[in-house]
């Protein structure tokens, strides 16, 4: 087809022809796109992040995160899984989210372990970026920034951001709009999941100024697993089970993040499908033997009370025997 260059009316059809032709392109790119989520594991290297009394946030965090990638791969052979890290190395903050917006990624999650002084505090929470007042989700943000005072050229990484200022609520409220539904959306179901899968209590869903989720062109989340801080939580996110059950309450919010994006049905895997049965069977057994070991406690302490009955109703008796009085009679001069 030959066009004389001063058909105006053949210009026009050509250049309709040329935007038809970019939209079928634009959509087929669309349609064929994988879904692209992106998993941070807290801290890394000489980070560590939170200490507890016997785990670091660092392993922690990145021992679930290999658990939820693991469980998306095997299940989700429509979503392509990216890490911020895969080993124990540090990776600076505004890297993170940074690894999302190259990829173009649909959806970023950044795992962390909490922690208090105060040792009584447990519960997991997840937050999404915002400008915050309470004095509590500041602490909790401003504990999770401080790592980017120990990163090399942190001021013109982070365009002069002090963590510790108090004028960070501008620059927060700058981006918190962006992606805000879709972030509170995800976050719910998260703690949803949680709390119905784990013994791990719900502190609910906060918005807070993370640096790490600052600048991430996408839903983003970050979510506290729990308190490190505290004993029995510390034994429950370090235990093997306890992560692969926090691993999966966040692979179902997963599911239905793209359920409700996508708007499509999947049938979600439970539990018992997401944890491998070995582990399964590993903690049924811990779970019997506990079991045991308590009945066990309750029969040795009934025993043990029993005797103490029986002692005191010996002693009662051998009283009451002891409580006959002979007459003494006495003649006094």
């Amino acid at each position: 087809l030959i066009l004389h260059p001063e058909s105006e009316y053949m210009k026009n059809r050509l250049l309709v022809l040329i935007w038809i032709t970019l939209g079928f392109a634009v959509c087929s790119f669309a349609a064929n796109k994988k879904f692209t989520l992106v998993i941070d594991a807290g801290h890394g290297g000489d980070k560590p992040g939170a200490v507890g009394a016997k785990s670091k946030e660092k392993d922690i965090t990145l021992a679930v995160r290999l658990k939820l990638g693991k469980m998306v791969t095997e299940h989700l052979k429509d979503v392509e899984v990216y890490y911020t890290r895969v080993i124990d190395k540090d990776v600076e903050l505004y890297k993170r989210s940074q690894i999302a917006n190259k990829i173009g990624a649909d959806l970023f999650i950044s795992i962390h372990c909490n922690s208090s002084s105060n040792k009584a505090p447990k519960g997991s929470e997840t937050f999404a970026l915002g400008v915050t007042k309470a004095a509590q989700n500041l602490e909790v943000a401003k504990k999770e920034n401080k790592d980017i005072l120990l990163e090399a050229n942190y001021g013109d990484n982070y365009d002069g951001f002090d963590p510790n200022a108090p004028e960070n609520d501008i620059l927060f409220s700058l981006f918190q709009n962006a992606y805000m539904e879709g972030s509170l959306w995800f976050a719910d179901k998260i703690q949803k999941h949680l709390t119905s899968n784990t013994p791990i209590t719900n502190r609910g869903v906060k918005q807070a100024n993370f640096v790490v989720l600052l600048k991430s062109a996408m839903p983003s989340v970050l979510v506290e697993i729990g308190f490190i801080s505290n004993a029995e939580e510390e034994l429950y996110l370090m235990s093997e089970y306890g992560q692969y059950e926090i691993a999966a309450s966040i692979f179902q919010a997963i599911c239905d993040y793209k359920m409700h994006k996508d708007n499509v049905k999947m049938s979600v895997p439970t539990l018992e499908q997401l944890i491998p049965k070995n582990v399964l069977d590993k903690n049924k057994q811990e779970k019997d033997a506990q079991l045991l070991a308590k009945q066990q406690e309750q029969e040795r302490l009934k025993k043990e009370r029993e005797q103490q009955k029986q002692k005191e109703q010996e002693r009662k008796k051998k009283n009451e025997k002891g409580t006959g009085v002979d007459v003494v009679y006495r003649v006094q001069f």
